[in-house]
């Protein structure tokens, strides 16, 4: 037989492409040869001389090999039992003398002995569990059968005649060595039993037998005549099963076996044998060494056939019946094919349909083993390959593979012929035998995934099929040994496979697509959603797959991938169609789609892209989804926007100002306004457009009509608060055990009803029981609710931030603005908005007898002859203090003209009886001003006199969520604000009565009654009805607000008592100004010196400091004991914020003499030009910012500061570190003695210090003017 390269798969083609009915004819034929010689070679056709039983050669053979050697003749050894004491002599002698021969200090002649004692030497004394095994024995006879078992072994590396002579040589030599290894004193005890066990093994005591038939020599019945094969089938054994096998009837059989009786002879047999002998010794039988993978297989192999052939050979080693001419041959030419059909026939007759295993009967494990060591094929991995072959051929033929029942067949091969552990390893067999079991394991990988291949074809059903039995299995074959994982590799066997899975699952797709496309209609009742249903329901088939089989068959081979990969495209290939269709029917019907159903249907198809990414990230989508469905997105926009201003205005007239629950002060128009901008801006996000600068400027785009929305909504709710506080008188009234109650009893006060007399002050201090309290105001529930809804909204919009994530919507806009067709925003449609913060007049006044008015100031809008809002009115006031703020529109290419009108009114409450008291006007041209949001401040000349201070701000409209954000927090923020200090204002004429100089002459003047502690509660008297004002209407407003804005309304009424009180100590240096100041202050020091008591106009007398110490403690009493109340009101930390830490300076420095003063004005000039530095220093910083107040505080106020959470929390911090600079402590400070000086009457000096801050600010504001011409920055008017 060949053996090059070319023929290594010769054997497999040998088993299964020979002509079938030749073959069945021959395996017919030599079978029935072997059962012929099995009954020639029966026991009862041999004789056995009488006398002591004879083993039989055969079977000591097997024995042999087998590693079984049993002594025979045990019974003229006995039972002897050596003492433990004897048998450790004997072994530690033998030890010694073996290792003598291992280092060759001792030399043995015959290389076959010298062997076998070193391998027993290593088995068993080298061997630490061997050795301990050794030692355990209990008697002579187990030394003797160990030995023979390593003899057995080493015997089988050589080739020798006899085996059976040369392994009792071999055991004979070894007891020899016994004998002579046995110490003297035990001598008479061990060696006539080893002698005797020396004589059993001696050649000469199995002699050759005569006779032409063995006997079984295992029987103790002496047979003293000679029986002859009768030849007929009833005599012969294992006929019956042939018959079956074969189904032949009784009479062919024997014919055939009458025929070849006339051929068969047992020594041409026997010369086959001798034949095949030669060639397996002279390495020329059917394989050679380089058919294995090591010599030592090889020789293993080797010696197997050659003792099979021996052991036949013996067997058969009598006189032949008579001669035969031509004698027909035993052994078949294409022996493999033989046996491989034979084991076909085999199986297909022992197996039963519904087993779960293949079961043997004796009479088939017969045929098999007798026809395999008959025709020299019974080593093991010949015979289990060629078992294994004809197993797959014959049983694994279905459809769909039982894997189940295979690993059980092939674990049945395995314990069958495979025994050890070494023929079970692959890497011992030769190419022949590895080749066919390999080849058998990629035929049954084949019929696996041909299995595979049915089962996808029910990849849609209901129940989706389950592939992981089949692909273990696939997997269990290819890695059980490294040929089969080769042998899969070398022939593309996964890569073939899977391209036909492939075609499989897309075939199956195929099917399941067009039941689909099916359920589409055909006429006008096709609709937009049976597009998205599609979608939708292929998405979730792709979920379903991917969940049951998340991992990849092999070759990735991903079901759920190739399973998206076919249906989307052959989804998007239709899609345009369908949707030409839908919009065809659409306008037969005269309908549209609406935008939401066009939406839902693109995001049905975005989540199909989405999978398509995901399977093929390094391709593009194949269509242009947004293209496709943008007017959808455009229309749904465009809806939203108008349903904004509806949803406002429709919720102010259903609005019945009333708070949602117990638990939310808030009513229900402000959720309706931000549910709706809630879920326009989510309907966008949900829809996951892939264009996300398109998202970010619709959604900006709903962020600027809500931020109009929001404007109109808290202009309207401004409104209604202002007609519910419309001003009143406040009259004060007066509880005495003698009054009436407070409903009615109401003592009016002087005829002008806003001053004190000696006589009441003094009447009401006195009586201790007697307490001035004035009626509260009856806040309306409207007027709290909206409060509520001011404050709710504040949160709400913080929410909204965080939804909509502004910064990074604005990031994509400000990427879109490098690309030339993607503009955010039309410069011709550009707004700036001006912020006018109305501050205080100077010098504006009514004509009154007592010099001070009740003044409002009205701004109106020149170009659009409309009034843009007007001021609260401050009562008796000199040069009032509105802090108020208006927001003005105007486009890009505009100015605005203001005029600004100031009114007196007559009579508070009578809001028409006004006169004229001054107007003035201004023009706003925005080229003039930076749009960075910072305050620009502008004195108003106003005729026919006086000034109007007021700052301006500049900020330009951005197509920008930030922008819009922000625009809404501050819009909602400032009409809070506003109705804060309306709320407040309701406290300030009490306030202002209360906290006097009239009050503070006479609590002095009362004092000078009473002693110590008497006296102090006086001051502290003065102030009860105070108490009592603010505590009735602070209950009032504590039922209808929540805690936290209470105390905001606590902090302005707290803020509005220290502006009354900072007025009544010390006059502003503003008033420096003022014509009669500024004519004093250039007066002689003499001439000034000549006044005792120097006046100021607006402020009258400066204060004694027992006036600032009674006015302090009235201030501590009001934080301390009634605010705070022991942590019921608010912290102390906030009440005593930076203006009340300021206004501490006054006492602190009100008693130092003027030299003193001066000279701390002196020393703290210098901190204070190093605050103006640092003030300049930093960017947008203007001369007005640092009279007025610090950047943070300037920032927080404009649109971009009120962005983002993030940024007012950030401004906030920044605030919070400018107010506890210490330059900026320094430099209040140093205005609060300016003002000591200035109450003190130090007119000049004032002025001189004010003046050269004039010089200073101008000096620097040139420098940073240069500084921005030359960076190119716009300048501040």
């Amino acid at each position: 037989m060949s053996r090059n390269s070319s023929n290594q798969y010769s054997i497999y083609s040998e088993v299964n492409s020979a002509d079938d009915e030749s073959i069945l004819k021959e395996t017919y034929h030599y079978t029935l040869i072997v059962i012929l010689l099995e009954y020639m070679a029966e026991p009862r056709f041999h004789v056995n001389s009488t006398g002591a039983p004879q083993p039989l050669r055969d079977e000591m053979n097997q024995k042999s090999r087998s590693g079984e050697f049993l002594l025979r003749e045990q019974s003229s050894i006995g039972s002897y039992q050596n003492s433990s004491s004897a048998k450790d002599y004997l072994l530690v002698a033998l030890t010694e003398r073996l290792s003598l021969i291992t280092r060759n200090q001792i030399k043995v002649t015959d290389p076959n002995f010298k062997r076998c004692l070193l391998k027993f030497y290593n088995d068993y004394f080298l061997d630490p569990n061997m050795k301990i095994k050794l030692k355990q024995t209990s008697n002579i006879e187990d030394i003797v059968a160990y030995f023979s078992q390593s003899a057995n072994k080493e015997l089988n590396k050589v080739l020798v005649d006899n085996f059976s002579l040369e392994l009792y040589r071999q055991v004979a030599s070894f007891l020899e060595l016994l004998i002579n290894c046995t110490p003297e004193k035990y001598m008479a005890d061990f060696k006539p039993k080893l002698e005797a066990m020396k004589s059993t093994f001696e050649p000469n005591r199995y002699r050759p037998l005569t006779k032409r038939y063995s006997l079984d020599m295992n029987s103790n019945v002496p047979i003293t005549a000679q029986r002859q094969p009768s030849w007929n089938l009833d005599d012969i054994s294992h006929i019956g099963y042939f018959m079956k096998l074969f189904a032949m009837d009784k009479m062919k059989i024997q014919y055939d076996v009458n025929d070849i009786l006339k051929h068969l002879s047992l020594s041409s047999y026997k010369n086959e044998l001798l034949e095949l002998r030669v060639k397996v010794k002279n390495s020329s039988f059917s394989l050679s060494v380089s058919d294995f993978p090591t010599e030592r297989e090889y020789r293993n192999w080797q010696n197997y056939i050659f003792g099979e052939t021996t052991q036949l050979i013996d067997k058969f080693s009598s006189e032949q019946i008579s001669n035969i001419n031509a004698p027909t041959p035993c052994i078949p030419s294409n022996r493999k094919a033989i046996i491989s059909k034979l084991f076909e026939l085999i199986i297909q007759s022992e197996y039963k349909n519904d087993e779960k295993v293949l079961t043997l009967s004796k009479e088939s494990t017969f045929f098999i083993f007798k026809c395999a060591k008959y025709w020299l094929s019974d080593f093991p991995s010949t015979i289990a390959s060629l078992f294994f072959a004809a197993m797959n051929k014959v049983l694994f033929t279905n459809d769909m593979l039982n894997v189940e029942f295979v690993e059980k067949s092939i674990m049945m091969v395995s314990n069958l012929f495979l025994r050890s552990r070494e023929t079970k390893e692959l890497t011992t067999w030769n190419n022949y035998d590895r080749i066919l079991w390999v080849k058998t394991l990629r035929v049954i990988c084949s019929k696996t995934f041909k299995s595979i291949s049915i089962l996808l074809s029910k990849l849609f059903d209901p129940n989706l099929p389950s592939f992981s039995p089949y692909l273990s299995f696939y997997f269990t074959i290819k890695y059980t040994d490294r040929y089969t994982e080769d042998y899969l590799k070398s022939t593309s066997f996964e890569k073939k496979w899977a391209e036909s899975l492939r075609n499989n699952i897309n075939r199956a797709c195929q099917t399941y697509y067009q039941s689909l496309v099916s359920t589409l209609p055909r006429d006008e009742t096709l609709e937009i959603q049976h597009i998205q249903d599609i979608a939708e329901k292929i998405y979730k088939m792709i979920e379903k797959l991917q969940k049951k089989y998340p991992k990849p068959m092999f070759e990735d081979v991903n079901i759920a991938f190739v399973v998206a990969d076919f249906l989307i495209n052959a989804f998007l290939v239709d899609l345009e169609t369908m949707l030409r269709f839908v919009k065809h029917y659409h306008k037969i019907a005269s309908k549209s789609i609406a935008p939401v159903d066009g939406l839902e249907c693109y995001k049905a198809i975005v989540d199909l892209r989405e999978i398509y990414v995901q399977i093929k990230p390094n391709e593009l989508f194949p269509i242009n989804l947004e293209s496709m469905f943008g007017q959808y997105l455009q229309a749904l926009n465009d809806d939203i926007k108008k349903r904004i201003m509806h949803v406002v205005k429709s919720s102010i007239k259903a609005e019945k100002w009333v708070r949602m629950n117990d638990a939310t002060y808030y009513s229900t128009s402000i959720v309706d306004i931000f549910r709706l901008v809630n879920e326009a801006v989510q309907i966008f996000t949900k829809f996951d457009w892939e264009d996300q600068y398109e998202i970010a400027y619709l959604t900006t785009n709903i962020l600027s009509e809500f931020t109009e929305g929001l404007k109109y909504y808290c202009s309207k709710l401004q409104n209604l608060a202002e007609n519910d506080l419309q001003m009143d008188v406040i009259n004060l009234i007066t509880v005495t055990p003698e009054s009436t109650p407070l409903s009615s009893g109401i003592e009016k006060l002087d005829k002008k009803g806003k001053t004190w007399s000696f006589h009441q002050m003094k009447r009401a201090l006195k009586s201790k029981p007697s307490i001035m309290v004035p009626a509260p105001y009856e806040y309306t529930v409207r007027t709290c609710v909206i409060l509520n809804n001011l404050d709710a909204m504040l949160g709400m919009i913080t929410r909204l931030d965080e939804l909509v994530k502004p910064q990074e919507l604005s990031k994509y806009l400000s990427e879109a603005k490098a690309k030339p067709n993607r503009s955010t925003e039309n410069s011709n449609n550009i707004n700036h908005i001006f912020t006018i913060r109305v501050l205080n007049t100077m010098e504006v006044h009514a004509d009154t007898n007592d010099g001070f008015s009740n003044l409002r100031v009205t701004l109106n809008d020149s170009n659009r002859k409309s009034e843009l809002g007007s001021t609260r009115i401050i009562e008796d006031s000199l040069n009032p203090i509105w802090d108020e703020e208006f927001e003005l529109r105007i486009s890009n290419k505009e100015k605005a003209y203001i005029d600004f009108l100031v009114w007196h009114h007559s009579d508070a409450k009578n809001t028409k009886m006004v006169e004229l008291c001054a107007k003035g006007h201004v023009v706003l041209d925005p080229k003039r001003f930076s749009d960075n949001g910072l305050p620009s401040e502008m004195s108003i000349a106003m005729s026919p006199k006086g000034h109007l201070n007021i700052h301006v701000t500049l900020e330009t409209e951005k197509m920008d969520p930030l922008f819009c954000i922000g625009n809404a927090y501050r819009t909602a923020l400032r009409s809070k604000e506003k109705l804060l200090n309306m709320i407040v204002t309701k406290f300030s004429t009490v306030v202002a009565h209360i906290i006097s100089k009239n009050t503070l002459k006479f609590v002095k003047a009362e004092k000078k009654n009473y002693v110590g502690k008497d006296a102090e509660e006086v001051v502290y008297d003065a102030i009860v009805p105070l108490f009592d004002y603010l505590n009735s209407n602070l209950s009032i407003l504590a039922s209808e607000l929540p805690k936290e804005l209470l105390f905001e309304v606590i902090l302005k009424a707290w803020d509005v008592i220290l502006l009354r009180a900072d007025s009544m100590l010390l006059p502003s240096l503003s008033s420096i100004s003022s014509s009669g100041l500024v004519n004093s202050a250039r007066k002689s020091i003499w001439r000034n010196s000549i006044s005792s008591n120097p006046t100021i106009s607006g402020f009258g007398k400066p204060l004694t400091e027992e006036d600032i110490s009674i006015v302090f403690k009235w201030l501590d009493a009001l934080c301390i004991d009634f605010f705070h109340n022991e942590g019921a009101g608010p912290s102390i930390e906030n009440l005593k914020n930076v203006k009340y830490t300021n206004m501490l300076n006054i006492p602190k420095f009100y008693g130092t003499s003027v030299p003193e003063l001066k000279k701390l004005i002196l020393q703290l000039e210098k901190s204070y030009d190093q605050y103006l530095d640092h003030i300049y220093n930093q960017d947008h910083a203007t001369i007005q910012l640092i009279r007025t107040q610090t950047m943070g505080v300037s920032r927080h106020a404009t649109i971009m500061g009120s962005s983002t959470k993030a940024t007012r929390e950030q401004l906030k911090d920044i605030i919070k570190e400018e107010e506890h600079d210490p330059l900026k402590i320094s430099a209040d400070k140093m205005d609060v003695i300016l003002r000591i000086l200035l109450a003190k009457g130090e007119f000049h000096f004032v002025y001189k210090n004010l003046e050269r801050r004039k010089k200073l600010l101008k000096k620097m504001e040139n420098k940073r003017m240069a500084r921005n011409a030359a960076m190119g920055k716009k300048a501040i008017q």
